[in-house]
C-alpha cells in the first residue's frame, strides 16, 4: 500500500464526513489489515487505535472463514450491538471501512451507494 499523505488524509476525511452528514451515521473509520487507523470521524468517543484493530482482527477471521467454507470473497461483516451496527467492508485487500450505524441511520440508501464511495477513496490513495 502507498504512503498516504497529509493532503490524501485530508481529502478522505471530507469525503467521511460527507458520508456522516447524508447518511446519519454516528461514525466511520478507515483502516489498514494491520488495523493502523488512517482516518476516523465518530460523534462520541473511546478508543479509536483499539477499536481499530479489534475490527482488522475480525476482518482477517471473516476473510479466514471464507477460504475455509469454499474459497467465498467477503462482501461485508455485520455486527449488531445493543444500540448500533457496526458495518465492516473490505475496500482493497489492505484496506477497510467500519461503518457505526445507529437505527436513526438511512443505512439502506448508504448499502446501495457504498461501491460509489469506496471507489472515490481508493481513486484518492492509488492516485
Amino acid at each position: 500500500m502507498p504512503k498516504i499523505s497529509q493532503e490524501k488524509i485530508e481529502r478522505i476525511k471530507f469525503l467521511l464526513s460527507n458520508m456522516i452528514k447524508r447518511y446519519d451515521l454516528e461514525g466511520i473509520m478507515l483502516s489498514n489489515k494491520s488495523g493502523d487507523l488512517i482516518s476516523e470521524i465518530f460523534k462520541s468517543s473511546f478508543s479509536f487505535t483499539q477499536f481499530s484493530s479489534m475490527c482488522a482482527s475480525i476482518l482477517k477471521s471473516a476473510l479466514g472463514l471464507g477460504k475455509i467454507i469454499g474459497k467465498q470473497d467477503l462482501n461485508k461483516i455485520m455486527v449488531e450491538l445493543e444500540h448500533h451496527i457496526l458495518i465492516i467492508f473490505q475496500i482493497t485487500p489492505e484496506l477497510f471501512m467500519v461503518l457505526f450505524i445507529t437505527e436513526n441511520s438511512k443505512s439502506g440508501i448508504l448499502i446501495r451507494d457504498i461501491r460509489s464511495f469506496l471507489d472515490k477513496i481508493v481513486a484518492i490513495i492509488y492516485k
